[in-house]
Parts: structure tokens; C-alpha cells; sequence
């Protein structure tokens, strides 16, 4: 269970860190390539988050800890406009 935790925060890290470097913004502003390449990107990195835990519990902690990172990074960038930067 821990290494999921674990695993999902890294792949969270990892994807905002390269598509910070690609400078990718909103949804809206997004071409329908790059929001395919975005989807792909998802797929690929669902192997990763799970690793070999196909259970429902290890899919619900994964979305969980995925959506408090990103909660916690929205808080810290509103708050810091270097972090936001």
C-alpha cells in the first residue's frame, strides 16, 4: 500500500516537472495533439502508479494521493508567486 502512496507521488512530480518544461497551459489552450500525447501519457504511466496492485483500494489511493499533491501544489503556488513562476 505504501509503495503505491510512494509511487504515485513520484509520478506526479515527475509529469509536473517535464510538463512544466514543456510549457504547456489550460485545456483550452491545448492543441488536439498535444491533449492526445497528453492521454497517452496517462496510460503510460498507470502501469507505474499500481505496479502490480490491480486492487480497487490500490486505484483509489493512487487518485488520492495524485489529487492532494495537486492540491497542495495549487495552495503553495497561490500563495507564492515564485512558486507559480
Amino acid at each position: 500500500m505504501e509503495s503505491v502512496i510512494i509511487r504515485s507521488a513520484l509520478i506526479y512530480f515527475f509529469v509536473f516537472l517535464i510538463l512544466r518544461i514543456a510549457g504547456k497551459g489550460t485545456l483550452g489552450e491545448m492543441p488536439t495533439f498535444d491533449f492526445v500525447l497528453l492521454l497517452i501519457i496517462s496510460e503510460a504511466t498507470q502501469q507505474a502508479l499500481i505496479d502490480d496492485d490491480h486492487s480497487l483500494t490500490g486505484g483509489m489511493m493512487a487518485i488520492t494521493t495524485l489529487v492532494f499533491i495537486d492540491i497542495v501544489v495549487q495552495l503553495l503556488t497561490n500563495r507564492s508567486s515564485k512558486l507559480d513562476q
